[in-house]
């Protein structure tokens, strides 16, 4: 439920909303349903057997009512909060869904095709969204809508960093690239589920008329790629101002990073060099450099502040626009907080359960468990799928030549090696390599590994058969010591 509502107020914007809608369903919603008497005389009361339990029997009503020339329709016009999973409890729930998914399944063979085009076609989406339109309209703070293309990555961080800056005074709308010539819009706050499309330039007055029912004060372009022309109007038809970030050079060249054919620097040639590169790579709009320059300068002049993350991003573009002022205006970043020290863990060669598999698996996920700053980074392959990141702090590096291993060791860094053998093991070839690397290891107490590494200065042996509590503890305490001043390692017997 939205944070700022109440269950009372909720009810009342889908009242609002939808007065008197409705939509036909395959199915009733089983948390609350008002049930007609004559669809009860004549379809019969609920019936959990054929399903063995009483997971799902509204399921089954509606179905039998369905074949008995009764239809189920969604009220549009009420709100009714569910808290999920108390009536049997979620690992309960989940086991008992399945069931009576598989035995409504069998008794009725078209309920799973037409319960999934239901679902595919969602008619009571538009219900939903009209309240969403609803509560932003309302909303007690202004709305802003930023502008960019879909590829996420850089900006897309931006724009959430900034959208969380201004959350307790703003709304914030996003406007990207659809398929064609369409656009999407859409409510990118975390739990809302709002989008619309909209066909350009044909239904810009559709969207222009939204954006001012809805009282947008402000837009904010980001970026232009992927979106038609005549988003570059927009502004001006809704009557309102704008700001232009400048997280590329989209405003010099439809080849954003001046980039040449290459992938390296196209040292910004002149309007001729700049003709011959789009012949050969046509730009955005199908524009020539002097007609995109102009379009978004025309851009760039209208906005109330043009910023620029860096005074090498406004330097450039003043050379080019020598009357727009860009404000440089680093991007706000949350201070890092330095990292604790993790201690980082190799093992060598193809991991198998006699090799440890199992115990390194049991152990990377103790260390998530209980946050512990271990990481665990496999130097060969495995014989079965392990948790890896970010299900558990482990990696897998993948086979690698033999003859390479001292020098990949070298280049990984590890702060201990660790050999958790679970069968006794007659030599080990990797170990001699570990041995030779000055990397202080962490052997299993069977067989030639513990007999190989006795007495050696940075060897600690633990029990084969230890806890992964206890492993983790006996790689934490060898992964302690630096690498310049380690004394000897003590065997560790854990018991």
């Amino acid at each position: 439920m939205p944070a700022e509502h109440t269950l009372g107020s909720l009810d009342l914007l889908f009242r609002r909303a939808n007065a008197s809608s409705s939509v036909t369903m395959p199915l009733a919603c089983g948390p609350c349903v008002f049930l007609r008497r004559a669809c009860l005389d004549a379809v019969g009361p609920f019936d959990g057997g054929p399903l063995g339990s009483d997971y799902g029997v509204e399921q089954d009503f509606c179905l039998r009512a369905s074949g008995a020339g009764f239809r189920h329709a969604l009220a549009a016009d009420v709100y009714v909060w569910h808290w999920g999973e108390t009536a049997f409890g979620s690992a309960d729930a989940q086991d008992l869904a399945a069931r009576a998914d598989r035995a409504l399944g069998k008794l009725y063979p078209h309920y799973p095709a037409q319960r999934a085009e239901f679902a595919a076609r969602d008619p009571a989406r538009t219900f939903q969204r009209r309240v969403d339109l609803l509560r932003l309209a309302e909303s007690p703070r202004q709305l802003l809508l930023f502008i960019a293309h879909g590829w996420g990555g850089g900006i897309r961080r931006h724009m959430d960093d900034l959208a969380e800056m201004v959350s307790e005074r703003c709304d914030v709308l996003l406007l990207q690239p659809g398929a064609g010539d369409t656009v999407k819009l859409s409510w990118p706050k975390k739990g809302e589920g709002f989008t619309a499309y909209f066909a350009l330039p044909a239904e810009l007055p559709a969207l222009v008329s939204l954006l001012r029912w809805l009282g947008l004060v402000r837009m904010h372009f980001h970026h232009v790629h992927g979106l038609p022309r005549a988003v570059l109007d927009l502004p001006g038809r809704v009557g309102v101002p704008y700001d232009c970030t400048l997280h590329d050079y989209y405003a010099i060249c439809p080849q954003y990073h001046l980039d040449a054919a290459d992938g390296r620097y196209c040292g910004e040639p002149d309007a001729l060099g700049c003709a011959a590169c789009l012949t050969q790579r046509p730009g955005q709009w199908g524009m020539d450099i002097t007609s995109w320059r102009a379009a978004l300068g025309q851009l760039l002049r209208g906005a109330d502040r043009v910023l620029a993350p860096s005074r090498d991003v406004a330097q450039r573009i003043a050379r080019y626009f020598p009357d727009v002022e860009a404000v440089v205006m680093p991007h706000p970043e949350t201070p890092l907080i330095e990292p604790g020290r993790v201690t980082r863990v190799v093992t060598l060669g193809n991991l198998s359960p006699e090799k440890g598999l199992r115990v390194v698996a049991a152990c990377a996920i103790d260390a998530r468990v209980r946050r512990l700053p271990l990481s665990f980074r496999i130097l060969g392959a495995t014989t079965e799928p392990l948790p890896q990141w970010p299900d558990a702090p482990l990696s897998i590096h993948g086979q690698y030549a033999e003859e390479g291993l001292a020098t990949l060791i070298a280049g990984e860094r590890p702060d201990v090696i660790w050999f958790p053998a679970q069968v006794p093991e007659t030599y080990s070839y990797t170990l001699s390599v570990a041995l030779a690397a000055g990397t202080p290891i962490v052997v299993s107490a069977l067989g030639a590994l513990a007999e190989r590494a006795s007495g050696h200065p940075r060897v600690a042996v633990v029990r084969w058969d230890a806890t992964p509590a206890d492993w983790n503890e006996a790689l934490l305490k060898a992964g302690a010591l630096g690498s310049s001043t380690r004394p000897a390692l003590s065997r560790i017997a854990i018991k």
